[in-house]
């Protein structure tokens, strides 16, 4: 991350109350990465492996239906975090994610 930049880890829930020596530590493990319009960042019931953090641009959360159709239960902006409980908790995705 750019210098300062780190500060903006502040922005997500989980770093929050993090000092700045520890928002500086993790931004150095991090890696931005940038994904099209329309690509599937996450499947559903795929084990999780990454954990992201949207800066800006929007994600379309999609879930199965019991007939095997596809329904967006919501679209999310900056500041959302997805799959990160999966990837902590280590278990599958329970929604598709797209850009």
């Amino acid at each position: 991350m750019k210098p300062q930049s780190y500060l903006k880890l502040r922005e997500y829930s989980y770093f929050s109350g993090l000092s700045d020596n520890a928002l500086k530590a993790l931004s150095e493990k991090i890696t931005a990465v940038t994904f099209p319009s329309g690509s599937t960042i996450i499947h559903e019931d795929e084990e999780a492996d990454a954990f992201y953090m949207l800066e800006n641009g929007e994600l379309e959360i999609v879930e199965k239906t019991k007939d095997g159709e596809s329904r967006t239960v919501t679209v999310s902006g900056k500041g959302y975090e997805p799959g990160s409980m999966p990837f902590i908790k280590s278990s599958p995705h329970c929604v598709s994610i797209t850009s």
